[in-house]
């Protein structure tokens, strides 16, 4: 695992709403990520939605028959190569005190995209 206490520590300052921003900045600029997003699952443990979106602006994701959904189900990080373009995006469950959040989804280039990264 590749350990970046400064990114931990910039993550933990950061004002809640700035959080995902934050984090989208430092994943840029450490790793190269290409995108970053955040989905949350909803009450019922249906679907997962993102969180920058209004509602109505985007599908939510099946948790049964989405990649991130079956990321989340598992709580093992996922990664799939991007249909168009040379990306992988990475599936990362979102946990906190054992409780299942969501998936934080990073885009990155193929070329730093690394199994150990």
């Amino acid at each position: 695992m590749n350990r970046r206490p400064d990114i931990e520590t910039a993550v933990r300052a950061a004002a809640p709403h700035a959080l995902l921003e934050t984090l989208r900045t430092l994943l840029a600029d450490a790793y190269g990520a290409l995108a970053v997003e955040l989905h949350l699952a909803d009450y019922g443990l249906r679907v997962l939605k993102r969180l920058d979106r209004p509602d109505g602006e985007e599908e939510p994701l099946s948790l049964h028959n989405s990649a991130e959904g079956r990321a989340f189900g598992s709580q093992e990080p996922r990664e799939q190569q991007v249909r168009h373009g040379d990306a992988v995006d990475h599936y990362l469950p979102v946990t906190v005190r054992g409780e299942r959040l969501g998936i934080l989804t990073v885009r990155l280039p193929a070329e730093r995209s690394a199994p150990d990264l």
